[in-house]
């Protein structure tokens, strides 16, 4: 099984400002109001909204969007550089409220996206309030197929050796190519069958002719033994049961 790296390609942005009109001011917020994906990078999207009301002796506001990203699976938010995020964009004097739009594009998967805004107001003697707020998660599921291990039945022979049947299934997104699903016995590779592929969501089961498991015997399943295809996760491809075993 291969993990693909995460990398962060070319981001286009399109930011919109609008000013509220007068005795109608929006609220203070800071949202995803769009969050889309899909297979292709190109089809892959964010959009970031803030508004804030002007206070009672506001001159001017200013908003300033920071977009953050992180792994799926969680670990630190780390700032993405991108165009025209990370600058404070300043609304015009006088006005009842101040509303930005911040729309992303090419994001890649998995990954999951926030952006940390900044509001500032600015008073007609000069003093100067801030305010920071977090978005919620954009969230793109990682669009590769993952192979896992499912029920195994054990044929057992009177007289040579036992059929293993495996249930195998593709728990991603996408079709898995052509893989090997492999048995070994005490480590060493005791039985090996292809499969052709898989489509998402799909199962099939495999089996593979091996020597009678005993107690004792350390026995492993392991689904794409050879590492053929890309998978989401490389973690739960193995199944291990322990001896002896049934039907």
């Amino acid at each position: 099984m291969r993990c693909a790296a995460l990398l962060i390609i070319a981001i286009a942005v399109l930011a919109t400002p609008a000013s509220a009109a007068a005795g109608d001011p929006p609220r203070l917020r800071a949202v995803v109001s769009s969050c889309q994906t899909g297979l292709d990078a190109a089809t892959r999207s964010a959009a970031f909204t803030a508004s804030m009301p002007a206070d009672e002796d506001t001159v001017r506001m200013a908003i300033r969007f920071d977009l953050q990203q992180r792994t799926v699976d969680g670990g630190v938010w780390t700032r993405v550089p991108a165009p025209s995020f990370g600058r404070w964009e300043r609304s015009r004097r006088g006005v009842a409220g101040f509303v930005y739009a911040k729309d992303v594009h090419g994001l890649t998967a998995p990954g999951e996206y926030r952006a940390v805004v900044r509001f500032r107001w600015w008073s007609s003697d000069g003093t100067v309030r801030n305010v920071r707020k977090v978005t919620r998660i954009c969230r793109q599921p990682d669009q590769r197929p993952n192979l896992v291990p499912g029920r195994l039945e054990v044929l057992p022979s009177a007289s040579g050796p036992a059929t293993y049947r495996l249930v195998v299934k593709n728990t991603g997104r996408t079709p898995a190519a052509a893989f090997a699903v492999a048995l070994a016995l005490d480590g060493a590779e005791a039985a090996r069958a292809p499969v052709m592929g898989l489509a998402p969501g799909a199962a099939t089961t495999v089996a593979l002719v091996a020597p009678s498991c005993a107690g004792g015997h350390a026995v492993e399943l392991r689904v794409d033994a050879a590492g053929a295809v890309d998978e989401a996760s490389e973690e739960d491809g193995v199944l291990r049961p322990v001896c002896p075993l049934s039907g």
